[in-house]
């Protein structure tokens, strides 16, 4: 049975857009495969926690990592990245004004604190009333862990700088190495095939975004919510998003002004961001999904498959089998057990030519030119270094 060891990296980055470090530490898990040996090698599955999961949640360390771990050999990692994790159950809710929404006026104040019936309560009046998701003004507020929201770009760096831990404390199958996700994991697992092209042998997403939701930026004050809830009502979706707190700012004053060129490095639509490189990457999306619209993944697998090798499976509804895929909504219920046997098949089945090195090994600096900025990441055998300068036009 696969065993699972904690470890904390104590010499962590400010984040480079913000230059702020409000962590103690940065805690990641490992699940060593039954019968580990520390002088073989082995493979790396980094499996990034989306929005209302977290790597130490039961499901992860009990049931996902061990699994994979066992059944392929390899190191199984989660990482306790920034503002992975929401209050669980812990929300601040404007129960008037969803009530007067409704034309309810105060009758909705007696659920104050019992959360699950709220949330009922709104998904019988949203159904009732033909109204598929709330208006985000009207969304519930939580707290998050490390506060602000960086949208993938720090919880990416994060997790790269894990892996270069990691390789320094266990012996390392740099051919083997895959990163896998579903919603907002999935597309952390792709920013960091972007920002590493030659470290992973396979990017997995599972409905992942494509780009900066602002609502979640924003904390639901600019566009939509970038989470929610969502239920299936006698066929059809219902979502209540939910904001979180935030530093960023619209205004271009401000001293945490959200600006396009923040918006650029987590644009993986950038074509001029793309380095030809032997990363397989395997996208699942559905048709139907009514939170990352299925033109967006159709066009990122398009400029994927410019620069590499490329799996895309378009779900449809003859797709749902209960077992691989549960529903046509955001995220389809997928199995992500499945989804990696899924996707190591394809793997096999695609011409790899992944070195034995990672971009760590390779001494080189990607510039990502963003609008007025210049994003240098810069890979050593001493880890990551991240400079963001300025672009004179």
């Amino acid at each position: 049975m696969a065993t699972t060891e904690k470890r904390t990296l104590r010499v962590f980055r400010e984040d480079p857009e913000t230059g702020k470090s409000n962590r103690e530490e940065l805690n990641y898990f490992v699940a060593l495969p039954t019968g580990f040996d520390p002088a073989q090698s082995y493979g790396v599955v980094f499996c990034v926690a989306g929005f209302g999961d977290t790597a130490d949640s039961a499901e992860q360390m009990n049931e996902l990592r061990p699994r994979i771990a066992d059944k392929y050999n390899v190191l199984a990692v989660g990482v306790r990245y920034h503002n992975d994790a929401r209050i669980n159950g812990r929300y601040d809710i404007n129960l008037i004004d969803i009530g007067r929404y409704f034309g309810l006026g105060d009758d909705l104040m007696g659920m104050q604190g019992n959360w699950d019936s709220v949330a009922n309560k709104i998904f019988e009046l949203m159904s009732a009333n033909k109204v598929h998701r709330l208006p985000v003004y009207l969304a519930p507020k939580t707290g998050a862990y490390h506060q602000y929201s960086s949208f993938g770009f720090l919880p990416a760096l994060e997790h790269l700088d894990v892996f270069y831990d990691l390789s320094k404390q266990y012996r390392v199958d740099k051919k083997n190495i895959v990163a896998m996700g579903s919603g907002y994991g999935g597309y952390v697992a792709s920013l960091m095939g972007k920002f590493a092209p030659f470290t992973f042998s396979a990017i997995i997403d599972v409905s992942g975004y494509c780009f900066t939701e602002w609502g979640e930026v924003f904390g639901g004050t600019v566009g939509r919510a970038g989470i929610g809830l969502s239920r299936e009502i006698d066929g059809s979706q219902y979502v209540i998003p939910i904001v979180t707190d935030t530093i960023w700012s619209v205004d271009e004053m401000a001293t945490f002004y959200f600006s396009d060129a923040h918006r650029q490095i987590r644009n993986l639509l950038n074509q001029s961001h793309r380095i030809t490189s032997p990363t397989f990457h395997c996208h699942y999306h559905s048709t139907d999904d009514n939170v990352v619209p299925i033109e967006m993944k159709d066009k990122l697998c398009h400029i994927l498959d410019k620069y590499n090798p490329v799996y895309y499976q378009r779900v449809k509804k003859e797709d749902i089998d209960g077992e691989l895929f549960s529903n046509m909504s955001h995220g389809m219920g997928a199995s992500l057990e499945k989804i990696f046997d899924l996707s190591m098949e394809k793997y096999r089945e695609a011409p790899m030519n992944k070195e034995n090195d990672t971009d760590f090994d390779r001494d080189v600096t990607y510039g990502f030119p963003c609008s007025d900025k210049l994003y240098n990441f810069t890979y050593t055998g001493v880890g990551l270094d991240v400079q963001i300068k300025p672009i004179y036009l």
